[in-house]
C-alpha cells in the first residue's frame, strides 16, 4: 500500500503541486466558536488574511523567485460542536 501511494505521488507530481504555496492548518473543531462573539472571529480572520497578504506571500515569492499569491487553508473539524456551526458560517 505504501509503495502504491508513493508511486501515485510520483506519477501525479504531487510534491510539486504546492511548491512555494503556504499552507495554513486550523484546528476549528477544538476552538471555542460557540463561546466567542462573531466580531471576535471576524477580526481574527481579517488579521490572519492581512498577515498572509503582507508578510507570508511576499516572503514566499521572494524565496521561490516567482509571484505567489495563493495559499491553502486546511480546517480540521474534529470535535466540532453543533452549537458552533452558526459562527463558522461567517468565515
Amino acid at each position: 500500500m505504501l509503495m502504491d501511494c508513493l508511486n501515485w505521488r510520483v506519477q501525479n507530481e504531487i510534491d510539486s503541486v504546492l511548491a512555494g504555496q503556504p499552507v495554513y492548518a486550523f484546528g476549528v473543531g477544538l476552538s471555542t466558536f460557540d463561546k466567542a462573539s462573531v466580531n471576535y472571529y471576524v477580526q481574527s480572520h481579517i488579521q490572519m488574511n492581512e498577515y498572509r497578504d503582507r508578510v507570508v506571500l511576499p516572503a514566499a515569492s521572494k524565496k521561490f523567485g516567482r509571484q505567489i499569491n495563493t495559499c491553502l487553508k486546511v480546517m480540521d473539524m474534529t470535535g466540532l460542536k453543533l452549537s458552533a456551526l452558526s459562527q463558522i458560517k461567517i468565515l
